[in-house]
């Protein structure tokens, strides 16, 4: 059921596919309000903070977007996988 990405080639147009992807999100993202806000930051809290960017605000909400990613990664590492376990 689904689609098998059972082939080299099949695995390459997947992995562009996503880069792709992951590339024009990364320019929509960074050209919104809160993607400049997030580079302000991350350049100079106090010059953001100038400027009237809520850096709290803005912190707090990055931490909320990324926290379910985060979340995932830990799931899916590999300390969690009981095949890992080095005799503890």
């Amino acid at each position: 059921m689904g689609f098998s990405f059972d082939t080299y080639l099949k695995q390459y147009y997947l992995v562009w596919g996503v880069l792709i992807g992951l590339f024009v999100f990364s320019k929509i993202w960074f050209a919104l309000k809160i993607g400049r806000a997030l580079l302000a930051v991350a350049a100079s809290e106090d010059a953001a903070s100038s400027v009237g960017i809520n850096v709290p605000r803005i912190k707090l909400e990055i931490f909320v977007l990324v926290q379910p990613m985060l979340e995932w990664l830990g799931v899916f590492s590999p300390a969690s996988c009981p095949s890992q376990s080095r005799g503890f």
